[in-house]
């Protein structure tokens, strides 16, 4: 899918850095950490980073489908419905309730980005690329961001605080982070916040799904210096020969590793590379690498998805 972007890109640019400062913006801050997260929101101060930033996903929308064109006085952008369909829209409106929807056409919808301020805009953009290169994304996860994934025990706070390490840290030696646990605890958010953290940074993010993560061939490696796998369940298959070649090429050029799973870690190590598996010969050569380039953490607490159900009203049943 090719986007084509018509507008006057240093307008953009202008529109989103005015829009910060005019506003008070919540934007970036001047230490390494806010680097880290571009969502914080203490002590921000717009920087030459908000533009760099801008400039990547701009750039990033060039080469993958959406048309932003700027007019006098509106700052659009046409989502074209074979990626944006209405209730992808509906759900992006509400999401952000500043956008204005002009006009839906057959083809695609026209917003208005105008009332947006800094941080919502940075944030939609990235919804749009990250969705642009995944298009099977789920909707409930489609603006997914740091900044909007709420802990709520003491396990998902600390998944929370290595994320925006994994983030600072330079990786120059290999570095990763395994989350397991049940259900509905905010890992493909997790997940999908960090590929966006890592687009606006200027990495090459490679995200793999549940339906995809075999699909990753040895000569693109080099391509990507992030590979995230989110729900890796399963330590079998071509998948698990996958995940392998990564861990290897991560430790041995550098990079980054983040993977999701709601099977103990422990296990599917054990169906890859344990006493019986096919790879057995090879087992204590990838646990050493692991065990220096991974940390593991388990993920505890309820299902965030819908806490109060039909079903749970009183006198229902």
């Amino acid at each position: 899918m090719v986007f084509g972007i018509y507008r006057d890109r240093i307008g953009l640019l202008t529109h989103a850095l005015t829009l910060a400062l005019g506003l008070g913006g919540s934007f970036f801050q001047s230490t390494r950490a806010a680097t880290a997260d571009l969502n914080s929101s203490k002590g921000i101060q717009v920087t030459s980073q908000a533009k760099e930033v801008l400039s990547r996903l701009i750039l990033r929308l060039e080469g993958c489908g959406g048309l932003l064109s700027r007019t006098d006085e509106l700052q659009r952008l046409k989502l074209p419905t074979n990626l944006v369909n209405e209730d992808r829209l509906l759900q992006f409106l509400k999401t952000y309730p500043e956008l204005d929807n002009l006009e839906i056409a057959e083809n695609d919808h026209q917003i208005d980005t105008t009332r947006l301020d800094a941080q919502s805009l940075i944030n939609f953009l990235s919804d749009l690329v990250f969705l642009s290169e995944n298009p099977m994304t789920p909707m409930e996860n489609q603006s997914s961001q740091l900044g909007n994934y709420l802990p709520k025990n003491e396990s998902q706070q600390k998944l929370l605080d290595a994320a925006r390490q994994l983030i600072a840290v330079d990786g120059g030696s290999g570095a990763g982070l395994v989350i397991f646990g049940g259900v509905g605890l905010g890992k493909s958010h997790m997940s999908i916040a960090l590929a966006k953290q890592f687009l606006m940074l200027g990495k090459r993010p490679r995200f793999l799904s549940s339906s995809n993560h075999h699909d990753i061939k040895a000569q693109e490696l080099k391509k990507y210096d992030v590979f995230i796998f989110d729900d890796f369940n399963s330590g079998y298959g071509i998948g698990a020969d996958a995940f392998l070649r990564v861990v290897i090429h991560v430790f041995d050029h550098g990079g980054k590793i983040f993977l999701t799973t709601n099977s103990a870690f422990e296990e599917i190590l054990d169906n890859m590379i344990g006493p019986k598996s096919i790879r057995k010969a090879d087992g204590a050569r990838y646990r050493d690498r692991m065990k220096s380039m991974f940390l593991i953490l388990e993920l505890k607490g309820d299902s965030h998805r819908n806490p109060s159900p039909w079903y749970s009203e009183p006198g229902k049943f």
